[in-house]
């Protein structure tokens, strides 16, 4: 988060996706290149641990969906038809990550095109049309040989829905201090609720108890001092906070504004 909070725009990401497309990246690395990817992802695992372990926790994952709670997954491998894979690879991705192997072409310009439209069509299908075009013009060479595509799609209901009717117009504060009118959701009810002198925090669970939001608001002049803190031990100790207990069950008025966003990112350079 802190090495790509710094783009323009708004920032969405998944550090769960990141780590699942990287980590089949990694089930094909030996020697250093192992040993970088190992160091940078975090992986303490070895390699015949890893991945099953990556596969546990997509099936704890997936396997929570239910009326009005849908969470799914998908992983896909695009290879250059006639280009040798070695076989301990393509089955550690198909036995860990239900991840099979595509055939494609990417080096003929008009059949690169096509492959290039063929994996924007099945992510398009695996998230509902959400993301329609995963890969831009140009992004795929004479020299690409192999794509992994991770995809997450995820509709909930709110454990306790907002009313339409209290929807409204209302003004909502940018960082740069103009004013846009948006609509705002409103509702009250008990949440669990956690303040600090940087910031507010609240969880709205979704249906089912089974996943939650969490919105970290920080206080007036303090955004940056939060952002710039933001890591995963600060992370931890919001989340700790946020435990339901008597101590963190607030009666709260919540105004919410109903938003919607796309952001594309690269972390080549990151990497």
């Amino acid at each position: 988060y802190q090495a790509i909070r710094g783009e323009d725009g708004n920032l969405f990401f998944s550090p769960y996706s990141l780590s699942v497309a990287l980590a089949m990246t990694y089930a094909g690395a030996r020697g250093d290149t192992e040993q970088q990817m190992a160091q940078v992802l975090h992986f303490t695992l070895p390699q015949d641990q890893l991945h099953p372990a990556f596969n546990a926790l997509d099936l704890s994952l997936t396997g929570q969906s239910g009326e009005g709670f849908r969470l799914a997954t998908a992983n896909a491998l695009w290879a250059q038809q006639g280009y040798t894979f070695l076989p301990e690879f393509l089955d550690t991705i198909a036995l860990n990550y239900g991840g099979g192997v595509r055939l494609v072409d990417f080096i003929e310009p008009a059949a690169r095109e096509r492959a290039r439209q063929t994996i924007n069509d099945w992510v398009s299908e695996q998230t509902e049309d959400k993301i329609k075009d995963l890969l831009a013009e140009g992004i795929l060479t004479e020299w690409t040989r192999l794509v992994l595509t991770n995809a997450i799609y995820f509709k909930a209901d709110w454990e306790a829905p907002f009313e339409a009717v209290k929807t409204t117009e209302q003004p909502f504060a940018r960082l740069d201090g103009t004013v846009v009118n948006v609509p705002m959701m409103a509702r009250r009810g008990m949440y669990v609720y956690a303040e600090s002198d940087r910031y507010q925090a609240i969880e709205i669970p979704y249906k089912g108890g089974r996943a939650a939001m969490v919105i970290l608001l920080p206080k007036p002049g303090q955004f940056e001092t939060l952002e710039s803190s933001l890591d995963g031990e600060q992370m931890s100790a919001i989340l700790q906070s946020l435990q339901p207990s008597d101590k963190t069950l607030a009666d709260v008025y919540l105004s919410l504004p109903k938003f919607q966003y796309e952001a594309s990112l690269s972390l080549k350079e990151t990497l």
